[in-house]
Formats: structure tokens, C-alpha cells, sequence
């Protein structure tokens, strides 16, 4: 009796794959909960005081150099989500060398997060007034590495690395 009750109550973890996944749709998430939140909300509340106190302050600042620069900082952002994901992935199997299959998941669990931070960059860049495109490749990458990395760690675990 003892042991069903210690069972029911004993916590649930959601398998790997379903966390894999959470995390990999987090960031193409957090872009349109983002432009949903300017767009309906910010945007109509203080849009033209934000534009007048830019006016003010940064008059050289024209909406096409803006676009431009944080283009190019989007496209930037794109080549260090590669870079980024590639890290976490060679990270993820020195890890499952050194570590036993216990501490696997609670490092991909962290690792998960390198390629995803700067898509979410990317993200702040759109926010801003960069052009689209980059960013979603930037996201379109890191969620790719993210689901990569899963598969990697769901072969380390299945391996018993």
C-alpha cells in the first residue's frame, strides 16, 4: 500500500522528446507572441511619442539606415546561430563522454539553449525594424539544432553513454 501511494505521488517527467520539442518551438514562439504583443499593443499605445522622441534625439537616424543596420545585424545573427548550434551539439557529445547517462538530459537541457539565444537576438532585431528574412532562417537554424541536439542526446541515452 505503501509503495502504490509513494508512486502516485511521485512527480512525472515529461519524456525527452516532448521537452526537445518545447524548447524547439520556444523561439519561433517568442518572435510571434512578440510582434502580436508591438503590433496590436505598443505600437497603437506609444508609437508616435517613441517616433518623436527618436526624431528629437537621433534625427540622422532615418527608418532606411535603421533597416539596414539591423538587417545586417540579423544576417550577422544568422551565421552565429550556426556557429552556435554546431557549439552546442559538440558540446552535448564531449558531454556524454565525461557524464553518465543521469546528467545527459540535464545537459542537453542547457545546451539547448546556445543556438536559441541568438535567434532570439535576431528576434529583438525584427522587433526594431529589420526585414524579416534573416530572422526566420536565424529561427528556422536554431530550432533545427535544438531538434538535432535531442537526437543526439536520445541516442547517447539509448546507448547508455
Amino acid at each position: 500500500m505503501l509503495l502504490t501511494i509513494a508512486k502516485m505521488s511521485a512527480p512525472s517527467q515529461p519524456s525527452l522528446r516532448v521537452v526537445v520539442l518545447l524548447i524547439a518551438v520556444s523561439a519561433p514562439l517568442a518572435l510571434g507572441l512578440e510582434t502580436l504583443i508591438r503590433e496590436q499593443l505598443l505600437i497603437p499605445m506609444i508609437g508616435a511619442e517613441l517616433e518623436e522622441v527618436r526624431e528629437f534625439y537621433w534625427p540622422e537616424l532615418t527608418d532606411e539606415l535603421r533597416r539596414a543596420t539591423l538587417t545586417r545585424i540579423a544576417w550577422l545573427l544568422v551565421g552565429v546561430t550556426v556557429a552556435a548550434g554546431a557549439l552546442g551539439v559538440a558540446l552535448l557529445r564531449r558531454a556524454g563522454r565525461e557524464l553518465g547517462p543521469a546528467k545527459i538530459r540535464d545537459r542537453l537541457l542547457l545546451l539547448t539553449s546556445i543556438p536559441q539565444v541568438p535567434a532570439i537576438l535576431a528576434t529583438l532585431c525584427f522587433a526594431f525594424g529589420s526585414t524579416l528574412l534573416p530572422v526566420l532562417i536565424g529561427i528556422a537554424i536554431s530550432t533545427a539544432f535544438v531538434l538535432a541536439q535531442g537526437l543526439v542526446g536520445e541516442r547517447m541515452l539509448a546507448r547508455g553513454e
